[in-house]
């Protein structure tokens, strides 16, 4: 039982018990330590028997005023909505002049008067399978423990599964279901979005979703998890229940990722590798830049109806031979460089036959403004500086490049 549970419980018992005032409650639980004088205060005051009028006298945090309400929507429901929104516009009447959280209680009662729900998308992964006899399989029940550590919940979502695979099975066909149904998707009607993926694809994914969602006014967020969620090592509950603050802070707008703690943007993030010990995060490179993308007409999911399929991605090796690449049935190439941004002088002739195919050729990743290059550079590439591989290939995908010629 939480901290908050438990002064909960002893205000309804002392309430039940003695008949107090809520006035008389707060007392004697501030009487006990800083953290339940705030606590107990703002409970009293949001609580659903609040029907006194009465403001109180003690400055409450606005963020603990959102942690409080929206816990005692979880516990009561919509049916106490209007007299938390009553308390809390006589704290802001009370406190205006005391405080300085007076917008940010604005914000927090239109926030709550809006009653928009949180679209949960999900697509299966990891975090939507159950073990068994060391197998890992997807599951349509295990979701549910999704909202165990969730601030708001179950009835605040509105729940949809378009797909339910194990990411490392993803295809550009199943990102084209995700386009349909987001096509179909009035954003206006939430406060913020969800999507549940895999871990193997889900920088992919969350790219995908970046690019062809860009410019709406709410947050997208992918989760996924590192175990199934009945495996208590899983931290799949924890991301989603930082989704779920994350949307509900009312700060952010765009496509991320929670992972482990961490909040990443949808357009950076990077697949980890094999034999990444720690399994806590992704990588994410800080100077990747999503300038180069401005240049484009987004957002694309209202104009964008089909997906490109046959992306080739080629990543560099010593004695590289592109006479050995039969490119009939691609429709682009993707080649990716060393670490130094550099790649073989035989991609001429990788140029050369791209070109023969009426195959666009796209250099990834390199580098903005770079001062110097080395000698085996090729001029007349179509390159994208500072942009991620998984961006790249959504925008492959996407079909945002052209044909290069030669």
């Amino acid at each position: 039982m939480t901290k908050l549970e438990i002064i909960w419980q002893n205000v309804e018992k002392t309430l039940d018990d003695n008949n107090l005032a809520h006035t008389e409650v707060a007392k004697i639980i501030s009487n006990k330590t800083n953290y339940k004088v705030a606590y107990a205060e703002a409970f009293i005051m949001a609580t659903k028997n609040m029907v006194t009028g009465k403001p109180f006298t003690r400055n409450v945090g606005s963020k603990i005023l959102e942690t409080l309400a929206f816990n005692i929507l979880k516990k009561y429901g919509n049916s106490v909505r209007k007299n938390i929104l009553t308390a809390l516009q006589l704290y802001m009447e009370y406190n205006s002049k005391k405080s300085t959280n007076s917008k940010a209680v604005k914000d927090l009662i239109e926030k709550i008067s809006q009653n928009k729900k949180i679209l949960l998308i999900k697509t299966g992964g990891t975090i939507g399978t159950s073990e068994k006899k060391g197998v890992r399989a997807l599951s349509k029940t295990t979701h549910d423990l999704l909202f165990s550590l969730s601030p708001v919940s179950k009835d605040n979502f509105e729940i949809a599964s378009p797909l339910n695979i194990l990411s490392e099975n993803l295809t550009v066909s199943d990102w084209q279901i995700l386009l349909d149904y987001v096509k179909g998707v009035n954003f206006d009607d939430f406060c913020g979005v969800i999507i549940t993926h895999g871990t193997d694809t889900l920088a992919y994914t969350s790219a995908f979703i970046a690019l062809i969602t860009r410019g709406l006014n709410i947050p997208i967020v992918m989760v996924a998890s590192n175990h199934p969620l009945t495996d208590p090592r899983s931290n799949g509950a924890t991301n989603f229940r930082d989704a779920v603050n994350l949307i509900l802070s009312n700060r952010y707008v765009g496509t991320f990722v929670c992972f482990g703690g961490e909040i990443f943007e949808g357009e950076t993030i990077q697949n980890w590798q094999p034999f990444n010990k720690t399994y806590t995060r992704f990588k994410s490179n800080n100077h990747l830049q999503k300038d180069y993308l401005c240049q484009y007409n987004l957002p694309l999911y209202k104009t964008l109806t089909t997906l490109k399929s046959g992306i080739v991605i080629m990543h560099p090796y010593p004695d590289i031979n592109y006479n050995r690449i039969n490119l009939s049935q691609v429709s682009a190439v993707i080649r990716t460089t060393y670490h130094s941004f550099t790649y073989s002088n035989q991609i001429e002739l990788l140029k050369k036959r791209c070109a023969e195919h009426n195959v666009p050729l796209i250099v990834a990743p390199t580098k903005k403004n770079e001062t110097t290059s080395y000698e085996s550079k090729v001029d007349g590439l179509m390159e994208v500086p500072d942009t991620s591989l998984e961006t790249v290939f959504a925008m492959a995908v996407c079909g945002m490049f052209t044909i290069q010629k030669s």
